[in-house]
């Protein structure tokens, strides 16, 4: 038993650093790169944001999948 406690402590550290490993990217991109950017986005609600918010409400994996197909429909 207490090594099943071990893994999933583990797993759960693991899923939490790899959220914040994704929120310090799309923090890094609205601070240094979409100030210089074109503001011409379809969305009432940029696409960073909308990363930020999906990310932190369904994890790193579903929020990912969820951030990059709304940056694909604007292609």
């Amino acid at each position: 038993m207490f090594f099943i406690n071990i893994f999933k402590l583990a797993n759960k550290a693991v899923k939490i650093s790899l959220i914040h490993i994704l929120l310090s990217f799309v923090y890094i991109y609205k601070i240094f790169i979409d100030p210089f950017k074109q503001k011409s986005c379809k969305y009432n609600i940029p696409c960073s944001t909308f990363a930020i918010r999906v990310i932190k409400k369904y994890g790193a994996i579903k929020g990912l999948y969820f951030a990059i197909r709304r940056i694909l429909t604007c292609f």
